[in-house]
């Protein structure tokens, strides 16, 4: 086995096992392997699948029905118009039918001259995000008006020269575009850049970045932490590895720096894979998924520990549908593809996507064109989602294979953060009111160091 140089760690996208529901696919599978060095990963394809059916339980809830995007939609008219997501991956299939117009210039860094997806990664990251049209079993993404930036940090797997893989120095110098970048995307294509979602991970079970082996890492949250201040959230997949470490608490690298919105999965619906249960790729094995409950391959991290970040939220991860390209790898001609995958790159791009409401809303509500701050978008995620214990149920060998946390998370609700967002306004529109006294109707107040009117 090849070994890189413990200076560069690689990157994997945070998906586990391809689900197939007489979907063909005309792309390999792919396995993991660790490099001798224990700090780079390698991939290494285990060869094509054929068009077939590789499971199915009949069973998959629809992830939007989940979090209640109808709901949202319909009693708050949100859809991420004027915003953009940028997906840091393996580039978007602009090409795909769901993702006509949707898809505005990135960047490549992978060094294959272009931002077009030529792996499958990105584009059903990017579609559950602001998919804008319905295809089969794939939905309108959260954000169906928003613009979507690829910016291409790896391109095949294994890595081919001159492709070396999703680096940190690649996601460092991704991060940088945006933040380089991002005003002037305003003034060419009248959207504002309000989020960043990194489906991807460093397959480590952290509780910090302190001790990591290069200053790449601390780059990586500096970068974070200066979008922040420039109101730009950046979502992140917690990992899918939580059965490979035996159920310790953790999360990976980077959804552990301090500053990221880091996500979860767990089931949008009941699952029964049968008597034999069902095995993921980090050796966790399901036998009855409970709507609601924390997937056993996700990784957490209580928000009582005392690290420098935790799981923010969950959302759904377990059989996720969206889009994928199809494409002849010699002539390079894409069509429609669909896929449906487990894992916590499903459920980032659904908080991303989010995100994106929220950002619409606030504008709507204040009438400035400005960003949110991201502390208070993080407060509507969270408070306006559903808490739940992740505990063992009873008899816990007949769910899973893991151990429970018995920690207290919180579940994406989408009206439910919006909701909370109105009500922060209303409840501030009170207090400017009773602060202006008898202040004649239209008279300007100040909200989050906005001007508003008196309604």
């Amino acid at each position: 086995m090849s070994q890189f140089p413990t200076t560069r760690s690689v990157f994997r996208p945070h998906f586990l096992l391809l689900h197939l529901r007489a979907v063909a696919l005309s792309f390999a599978y792919f396995v993991l392997a660790v490099a001798a060095d224990g700090e780079d990963l390698i991939f290494h394809p285990a060869g094509p699948f054929t068009p077939t059916e590789l499971f199915a339980t009949g069973q998959d809830a629809s992830a939007d029905e989940f979090v209640r995007l109808d709901v949202a939609r319909e009693n708050y008219k949100v859809a991420g118009e004027g915003f953009a997501a940028v997906v840091i991956d393996s580039g978007i299939n602009s090409r795909h039918g769901t993702l006509a117009g949707t898809v505005i210039d990135g960047h490549d860094f992978s060094g294959s001259g272009d931002t077009l997806d030529r792996y499958g990664h990105g584009t059903g990251v990017a579609a559950l995000i602001a998919a804008q049209l319905a295809s089969s079993n794939i939905t309108k993404g959260v954000a169906p008006k928003a613009k979507l930036i690829p910016l291409k940090v790896y391109s095949t797997v294994p890595a081919l020269p001159p492709d070396t893989g999703p680096t940190v120095q690649r996601i460092n110098e991704a991060l940088k575009w945006v933040l380089d970048n991002h005003q002037r995307i305003k003034t060419e294509y009248g959207v504002q850049v309000g989020v960043v979602n990194l489906s991807l991970g460093y397959q480590k079970n952290l509780r910090q970045v302190a001790g990591l082996p290069h200053a790449s890492y601390y780059q990586t949250q500096r970068l974070v932490q200066t979008l922040r201040d420039r109101r730009i959230l950046v979502v992140v997949a917690a990992g899918n590895h939580f059965g490979r470490y035996d159920s310790k608490t953790g999360m990976d690298f980077p959804a552990i720096c301090g500053g990221v919105f880091s996500v979860g999965a767990v089931f949008d619906s009941d699952f029964s894979p049968g008597p034999m249960g069902f095995l993921y790729a980090d050796g966790s094995k399901v036998y009855y998924g409970k709507q609601g409950r924390c997937t056993p391959f996700t990784q957490r991290l209580g928000g009582d520990e005392l690290t420098e970040n935790h799981t923010t939220i969950f959302a759904p991860g377990n059989t996720v549908y969206s889009a994928s390209p199809f494409f002849d790898r010699d002539q390079d001609k894409s069509q429609n593809g669909e896929t449906v995958h487990d894992g916590t790159s499903r459920s980032a791009p659904i908080v991303a996507g989010t995100v994106l409401l929220l950002q619409q809303h606030y504008k709507r509500l204040l009438g400035t064109s400005d960003l949110p701050p991201v502390d208070q978008i993080e407060e509507c995620l969270t408070k306006g989602g559903i808490k739940f214990t992740d505990s063992e149920e009873d008899p816990p060998e007949t769910f899973d294979n893991v151990k429970s946390t018995e920690r207290e998370f919180v579940r994406l609700d989408i009206p439910g953060a919006l909701k909370h967002l109105t009500e922060q306004f209303q409840q501030a529109v009170t207090g400017a009111r009773m602060a202006a006294g008898n202040a004649a109707e239209g008279a300007p107040i100040e909200i989050n160091g906005f001007g508003v009117q008196l309604k």
